[in-house]
């Protein structure tokens, strides 16, 4: 991610739109497209709810994780360290 991204990603995060950086950050990385799905269907459910069900929630940690070592594995630790400095 450049620095213009890093940007967006952390005025999401300032925004509270935590789902939407989530999802943000999966559609950066071609080899995460199935996390970019999932996070989708998590916002919308939150939309349809009206908030994170705490269950909700928990899954969608999981998929952070996920997300997080995916980016690492590929990209290496500083792009890792970088985006979760916006989170």
């Amino acid at each position: 991610m450049d620095t213009e991204q890093l940007k967006v990603l952390a005025d999401l995060t300032e925004n509270n739109r935590h789902g939407e950086a989530r999802w943000y950050i999966a559609d950066k990385f071609e080899y995460c497209s199935d996390l970019k799905q999932q996070f989708n269907l998590i916002n919308k459910l939150a939309e349809i709810d009206g908030h994170l069900d705490y269950f909700l929630g928990q899954y969608r940690s999981e998929k952070v994780k996920d997300l997080m070592e995916r980016i690492e594995r590929h990209e290496g630790i500083k792009v890792a360290v970088a985006i979760n400095r916006c989170l």
